[in-house]
């Protein structure tokens, strides 16, 4: 990524966080580039993985080429950039190599953010190793050759977290001493006071025999505060170094063999295991919010290169790329609920709380798995040389394939706000904590999304003509056309939106459709078939002088339809979810965490012509998700004119422009309900 980086057409994003990198190339939009290695795919963009999927180990690269505006019509696919990698070969000698970098946080200095602790800045810790090597060498001497490496990387970065927790005194249910960030006293209610008119408890303290047994359990699993607080309130008053672990392996293997003089075989294995996780501040790590992940990318190549006499070449390539991505909670498998006593929830995993006023417990998200994400890849080109052209053309199809299973909430969700301990009506008054340790929550959510199993197919063909009208002046001219069909889910789990048919339920237009039901198409879009991309570009010399180059061209690329979107979008109602909440904002509890939850039937969503409707008048409890079923496909405009010129010293200087115009660009939650500015009044704004 640095020779990105020193080409000046990046601008990078996010970069060494142990996350993949994000970067735009001569202003193209970002995670939108295709990267190449040795003629294959390295990512799968198709369904929405725009980032490079697997790095080759760096000692494995033999070369790097960026094509950020402009490139020939032999790529294709992303209107982003194209990243093109090209990896060692073994020789007839015996060679290799090994290297290691470390950085280590006795070498840094304090971040001026640290927190302090016992009037002591802690510094973050900082270990960071990468290290591997490389060996290459003949099989059969001449004929075939081997080059394998390896690379890995462990990290373990300290991360600054700031957090608001209870109070020793608000663990035992004292609220005495609890004030809001202006110094002003919160005062806690007892919900089993009458309705609306509820009396504070005596003295702002919970009674010991009015504690949920439950609740004491959560608030134990606090750390106790560290430190003041960034108000009078409390704010922020437990400051720790947290640890990110990041453990990285790449392998790479590439045996090359020369079948005869015209014809070479070439295999290549990439294999990537990428695993992070956290280290928690909290005394039990599985109360903590944060998240492991497991990453393991295959990708294997193979390519035939035949050569017919000295002016045709046909090169045949296969790839074949998996990904298995898995994210969990601490927690996961913990058998947490019996733990905490709390009965009617699966014991898969430990609940997620939020707590009005201090942070949550448990994960936002308690798993997520794709297994695998697929990907086959094969390209056939074939080159001609005759007289002055340099002729190419080929074919691509790609079949993309992913699995997934999201399970965000599958032990609960509890949500504790202020409202139970409240004064109905009174600002000010009421406190998260003290509804937890009453055991009284506003509502738990379940939810599991079916499996997806979801597909696409990316097709491709393109001729280019390289012509060197003369020694002054080259030519290139190339046609592509592409296409990517709709994803589509083996088991019809999309859903769509119909803006025109009357809704049974609200008696107004708009209705969430189904594949396959009513009628309604299995895909979410038509394929846009007419996907016609012309490329130009020119070098010229003029007027015969050797020391200056102008060049210049321009073309039409087209964004890959997923760009910055996931391919689990559109599954609206194919969830296993149920919920409880308090019937009245917080008078009545639906339940008493110690009591249990009660039984809740966790089923599929009822998918009918009325799903996620309401009266018309009533709040509405769906948001509406789908794609666009009259989307086109995104493409750019891109074009560049440069002057290069030599000068004395072997010095060059170089200006150029780049222009890149995008135009239907793919893009996540678009309100469609938004008022265009010229409908608007004059003096009025979407501000107003």
């Amino acid at each position: 990524m640095n020779l990105i980086k020193m080409t000046g057409a990046a601008v990078f994003v996010s970069y060494d966080s142990g996350q993949k990198p994000n970067f735009s190339l001569a202003g193209g939009r970002t995670q939108s580039q295709m990267f190449w290695i040795d003629g294959g795919a390295g990512q799968n963009m198709r369904l929405g993985i725009g980032q490079v999927d697997v790095d080759p180990p760096v000692d494995t690269v033999q070369e790097v080429k960026i094509l950020s505006n402009n490139y020939a019509a032999e790529y294709g696919g992303s209107a982003g950039g194209v990243i093109i990698a090209t990896t060692k070969s073994g020789t007839n000698r015996l060679r290799g190599s090994a290297f290691e970098f470390f950085r280590h946080d006795a070498l840094d200095a304090l971040d001026f953010f640290a927190p302090v602790v016992d009037n002591r800045k802690q510094k973050a810790l900082l270990r960071y190793n990468v290290f591997g090597g490389t060996l290459g060498g003949p099989i059969l001497r001449d004929q075939t050759f081997f080059f394998l490496s390896y690379e890995g990387s462990r990290r373990q970065t300290g991360i600054t977290r700031f957090l608001t927790v209870p109070t020793e005194l608000q663990r035992r249910g004292d609220f005495s001493q609890t004030v809001d960030a202006r110094g002003s006293p919160i005062v806690i209610y007892d919900p089993a006071s009458s309705g609306t008119s509820r009396t504070p408890f005596p003295g702002n303290v919970i009674p010991q025999n009015r504690l949920d047994a439950v609740g004491l359990r959560l608030a134990a699993l606090y750390p106790l505060p560290n430190r003041p607080g960034d108000n009078v309130g409390g704010a922020n008053n437990f400051g720790a170094n947290g640890t990110a672990h990041l453990e990285r392996d790449n392998y790479m293997l590439k045996v090359e063999h020369t079948i005869r003089g015209n014809d070479k075989l070439t295999g290549r294995y990439l294999y990537n295991s990428d695993n992070q996780r956290q280290t928690s501040v909290f005394p039990e790590p599985a109360a903590d919010s944060v998240t492991d992940a497991l990453r393991h990318q295959n990708y294997f190549y193979v390519g035939y290169t035949r050569t017919f006499g000295s002016a045709v070449v046909n090169e045949l390539r296969y790839t074949y790329g998996n990904r298995i991505n898995h994210e969990m909670s601490p927690g996961l498998g913990g058998g947490w609920p019996t733990t905490l006593g709390l009965r009617g929830v699966s014991d898969e995993a430990f609940p997620r709380f939020t707590v009005a006023g201090v942070a949550a417990l448990g994960a936002t998200t308690h798993e997520r798995r794709q297994f695998p994400i697929q990907q086959h890849q094969v390209v056939d080109t074939v080159s001609y040389v005759r007289g002055r052209h340099s002729l190419k053309s080929g074919l691509e199809v790609r079949p993309s394939i992913n699995y997934e299973v999201n399970r965000p909430s599958i032990s609960g969700n509890f949500a504790f706000t202020t409202q139970p301990t409240a004064l109905p009506g009174r600002a000010g008054t009421g406190y998260g904590m003290a509804s937890l340790l009453l055991g009284f929550p506003n509502s738990v959510t379940i939810r599991e999304t079916e499996v997806l199993n979801r597909s696409s197919w990316y097709l491709a063909a393109f001729l280019q003509d390289d012509w060197t009208v003369g020694p002054d002046l080259t030519l290139n001219f190339g046609l592509r056309w592409e296409t990517d069909t709709p994803i589509v889910d083996a088991n019809e789990r999309m859903n769509g939106f119909d803006p025109q048919a009357i809704n049974p339920v609200s008696g107004t237009p708009g209705v969430v459709r189904f594949a396959g039901v009513d009628g309604w198409p299995t895909t979410p879009y038509e394929t846009d078939w007419n996907n016609v991309a012309p490329r130009f570009g020119f070098a010229w010399r003029p007027f015969g002088v050797t020391r200056t180059v102008i060049r210049g061209g321009g073309g039409i690329f087209y964004a890959h339809p997923f760009d910055h979107g996931a391919p689990s979008s559109a599954s609206l109602g194919f969830e296993r979810s149920a919920s409880l909440e308090t019937p009245d904002n917080g008078l009545t509890a639906p339940f008493f965490l110690q009591d249990g939850v009660p039984s809740l039937n966790i089923a599929t969503a009822v998918r009918d012509a009325g799903f996620g409707a309401v009266p018309a008048g009533r709040p509405t409890t769906t948001a509406v998700t789908c794609i666009d079923r009259n989307r086109k496909s995104g493409y750019a405009r891109q074009f560049n004119l440069g002057l290069q010129q030599e000068l004395p010293g072997r010095i060059v200087a170089e200006i150029a422009y780049v222009g890149n115009l995008s135009r239907n660009l793919a893009g996540p939650n678009l309100a469609i309900n938004q008022i265009a500015p010229d409908r608007l009044r004059p003096g009025v704004t979407q501000r107003d």
